[in-house]
C-alpha cells in the first residue's frame, strides 16, 4: 500500500509497468491447495481494482485485461480443487483431521482391514500396509491416506515387531521370504557369504520415493547431488514456508526424509565420509540418525559430524507428533529429550547435542551453553570479519582427520 501511495504521490503520478508486472508475476501460479489459490485470487482482485482506477497505471487497458485473465485462470483452478475435495469423502475426512492434528479412531479388524474414523484405508498384512487407492484416486487423496496411515498405523506395526521378537514364530519359504502369520515380512538376498545374507524388511506402503539429481561444477571437478521428492519438495513455493509465510506442517517429516535420503544416497554410492558438515533445520537430525538409526552401518564407523549454528534460525513449533515419528524409526528415550517440546529451536539443539564438533557465532554461545557444556566437543566460534577465519576453519576440519 505504501509503495502504491508513493507512486501516485510522486511524478509522473502513476504506478509503473515494471512494478505491476512484478506484483502479478508472484501471483501467476496455479499450483497449491484451496487456501493458497483463494489468497492469490484475493490479491489479484486488489490489483484489478487498482488497474480500473482512472490514471493510476500506465497502459490501463492492458492491466485491466491482464488482471482479469489471471483471475479467471486462478478461479478455474480453484473450481477444480473444490471439485476434487468433494469426490472422496474418505480423503476429506482424513485431510481435515490431519490439518487439525485430531487423533483418529483406528481399528484393525480380524481380517486385517484397517479402519480410520470408520473409513476403510487398506489391509495390514504382516508389517506391510497395503493402501486402498480407489480407481481414479487423486494425488491429494493418496497423500492424506499416507499421512493418516503413518500417524495411526505405526503404533500397531511397532507392536507387531515386538510380538515377532518375543515369539520368534517365523517361517522361511522357498521363495526366500520370511513369513509371519502367513504374510511376508522380509526377503533374503545373497550377502558376502552364506552365513551373512542380506535381509530386506517388507514393511508398509508409506515410504515416499526419493528422487536423486546429479550435477557437476567442472572447474572444481566436484559433483553435486540434489535430493528431491514429489511429496515433500516439488510444487512448494518456499523452502520452509508457504506463500502466506506459514511454516509447512510437515516440515518435521521433510527433515526426517531428507536426512535418511542423504545417508542412503551415500550408502548407495559406497562412500565412507570422513566428515559430514551440516547447517539448517532440514539437516538437523543427521547427527541423531547417524548415531542411532545407522549406528550398525560399517561405512559410517569413522565418520564425524560437524554442525554449524547461525543466528538466522527459524522460530516456531513443529508438528506435535514429531517425536512419535522418530520413535517409528526405533529411536526412543533419552536421545530425544531435547525435542520433547517439538520446536525449531530444540531441533537445532538436538543437532548440536549429537554432533562431534560445533561451529557457531559468538552471539549464540550463551544460548546453547547448557548443551555445549554437556557434550564436551571441539567448538569453533566463527567470525567472518576475522582475516584468519579461513585458516581457522581449515585447522578445525583437519583436527578431526588426524
Amino acid at each position: 500500500v505504501g509503495k502504491v501511495f508513493n507512486f501516485l504521490r510522486e511524478k509522473p503520478g502513476k504506478i509503473s509497468n515494471v512494478f505491476m508486472k512484478e506484483q502479478l508475476s508472484h501471483l501467476d501460479k496455479l499450483e497449491g491447495n484451496i487456501d493458497s489459490i483463494s489468497n492469490r485470487i484475493a490479491n489479484v482482485r486488489t490489483w484489478s481494482y487498482i488497474s480500473n482506477k482512472i490514471n493510476w497505471v500506465d497502459n490501463q487497458d492492458y492491466w485491466i485485461e491482464r488482471t482479469k485473465s489471471l483471475e479467471d485462470r486462478l478461479s478455474d483452478r480453484l473450481h477444480e480443487e473444490l471439485t476434487k475435495s468433494f469426490i472422496d469423502k474418505r480423503a476429506s475426512v482424513l485431510a481435515k483431521g490431519l490439518k487439525q492434528d485430531i487423533l483418529f479412531d483406528t481399528k484393525i479388524l480380524s481380517d486385517e482391514k484397517v479402519m480410520i474414523n470408520n473409513q476403510y484405508i487398506g489391509k495390514l498384512k504382516g508389517l506391510k500396509l497395503e493402501l486402498d487407492y480407489k480407481i481414479g484416486a487423486l494425488d491429494t487423496d493418496i497423500k492424506s491416506l499416507k499421512k493418516a496411515a503413518r500417524q495411526n498405523v505405526s503404533p500397531e506395526i511397532l507392536k507387531r515387531i515386538e510380538q515377532i521378537k518375543k515369539t520368534g514364530l517365523l517361517v522361511l519359504n522357498n521363495d526366500y521370504k520370511i513369513y509371519w502369520n502367513e504374510s511376508p515380512i522380509a526377503q533374503i538376498f545373497s550377502g558376502k557369504d552364506y552365513l551373512n545374507p542380506e535381509v530386506n524388511l517388507i514393511i508398509d506402503d508409506m515410504d515416499m520415493p526419493l528422487i536423486l539429481k546429479v550435477a557437476s561444477i567442472p572447474k572444481e571437478r566436484m559433483q553435486v547431488y540434489f535430493i528431491d521428492s514429489e511429496d515433500y519438495f516439488k510444487g512448494r513455493s518456499g523452502y520452509s514456508k508457504d506463500d502466506d509465510g506459514n511454516l509447512y506442517d510437515d516440515n518435521d517429516e521433510r527433515a526426517i526424509f531428507f536426512v535418511k535420503g542423504v545417508v542412503e544416497t551415500i550408502k548407495k554410492l559406497n562412500w565412507a565420509p570422513n566428515l559430514i558438515h551440516i547447517n539448517g533445520w532440514i539437516a538437523s537430525l543427521l547427527p541423531l540418525y547417524l548415531k542411532y538409526y545407522f549406528k550398525d552401518d560399517p561405512i559410517f564407523q569413522e565418520t564425524k559430524v560437524i554442525v554449524s549454528l547461525y543466528k538466522d534460525q527459524i522460530q516456531g513449533d513443529l508438528n506435535k507428533n514429531f517425536v512419535n515419528k522418530i520413535n517409528y524409526d526405533g529411536i526412543e528415550g533419552d536421545p530425544l529429550k531435547s525435542v520433547s517440546k517439538p520446536t525449531y529451536e530444540n531441533l537445532y539443539r538436538i543437532s548440536a547435542e549429537h554432533a562431534d564438533g560445533v561451529i557457531l557465532t559468538s552471539d549464540l554461545k550463551s544460548k546453547y551453553s547448557d548443551i555445549l557444556d554437556k557434550i564436551k566437543v571441539p567448538i569453533l566460534e566463527c567470525n567472518f570479519d576475522d582475516p584468519e577465519y579461513k585458516e581457522k576453519y581449515t585447522n578445525f576440519y583437519n583436527s578431526f582427520l588426524k
